[in-house]
């Protein structure tokens, strides 16, 4: 859709909200966080998010989520499954981040412990706010699409929630409070079956859908950070050696060569499946510092959700025998005329 379309569907006066409601700062393991040291950690995501909504009300119309925030930090994280994450609702941003990330990294086959910098993790922050960002204007373009995006959120939810209440649950050896959780628990399976039904049963679509989120997110790290190894940096020093996660990094780096449509491993992943798409942004635009810091980096991004809008609703992506490679092909074709 041409650039001059994007006011069809956001209006300025609407879009420029006020800053966040409010920011909270949870401690989630590792070392206490001291009291002292709470008001610095609250000016330093403060800042972080104000970054993120400079970027999108100075150079955008597109809506910014200002419910309040809570953000869980992991002082000092080394486990070795996924490092972030967004638990979104319609009255809060619920983001989980490490602030440092100490472990093993493998360089030339030789194993050394390491500890990042906080602005290391910076870049995996953007990432789950661009999140937010999206969801929050994904509804203005399409109130379809919004709604299979708070099904999903919701399903990813239950889960967690689900999973947290079976730990409690099994430590319990009160009969009356286990009769509630049981209760608790059997609500939550409901729900979960229908709308994994109506949301996880998609299956490629959903893998194409929920891809589709994991792109743009990326995309707001790239260039809320102005760098288009961002996010794969962030990746890469911020994860367990060996885990899926550090392996596939490559994946989310918008510059590699080795994502070009023609030679890349194809990949389902959610956070990978559109690396080919990662690599052409790359190549027609972000290689150029006026799309990737530059005055054409807002426009750019509301032309790109614009984009995804179309891609999404392309009756191509129904086709069951679709590839991932087929389905780059097909979101190309929707960012062609991007200016």
């Amino acid at each position: 859709m041409a650039a001059d379309k994007c006011s069809d569907f956001f209006n300025p006066a609407m879009s420029h909200s006020e800053t966040v409601a409010s920011i909270k700062i949870v401690n989630l393991g590792g070392p206490n966080i001291r009291s002292d040291r709470k008001p610095f950690l609250l000016d330093y995501y403060s800042e972080a998010i104000g970054k993120v909504q400079s970027f999108i009300l100075d150079r955008t119309n597109l809506v910014f989520p200002t419910m309040p925030v809570k953000i869980r930090i992991h002082p000092v994280f080394n486990h070795p499954g996924s490092a972030a994450c967004l638990n979104t609702r319609r009255d809060l941003l619920d983001i989980t981040i490490p602030y440092r990330w100490k472990g093993e990294i493998k360089v030339e086959d030789t194993w050394k412990m390491v500890k990042s910098e906080p602005s290391e993790t910076l870049p995996m922050f953007y990432h789950e706010y661009g999140h937010a960002v999206f969801r929050s204007n994904v509804e203005v373009v399409n109130s379809e699409l919004g709604n299979f995006y708070r099904k999903d959120a919701r399903l990813d939810q239950i889960t967690r929630e689900s999973l947290a209440l079976l730990k409690i649950y099994d430590a319990t050896k009160d009969k009356s409070l286990k009769k509630q959780y049981e209760e608790q628990l059997e609500l939550f399976y409901k729900e979960f079956n229908s709308l994994d039904i109506e949301v996880n049963t998609k299956n490629k679509k959903r893998h194409i859908l929920v891809g589709v989120d994991e792109l743009f997110a990326d995309l707001i790290a790239v260039l809320v950070s102005q760098k288009n190894t961002a996010m794969s940096d962030s990746v890469t020093i911020n994860t367990q050696y060996g885990t899926s996660i550090h392996r596939d990094a490559h994946y989310r780096d918008f510059s590699n060569p080795s994502n070009d449509l023609k030679s890349w491993e194809e990949s389902w992943s959610v956070h990978n499946v559109f690396s080919p798409t990662r690599y052409y942004l790359y190549n027609k635009y972000l290689k150029h510092s006026e799309y990737l810091a530059g005055p054409r980096s807002g426009n750019f991004l509301q032309q790109i959700l614009l984009a995804l809008h179309s891609f999404s609703n392309d009756p191509r992506l129904n086709d069951p025998s679709i590839s991932p490679t087929e389905v780059n092909k097909v979101l190309i074709e929707h960012l062609v005329d991007i200016k």
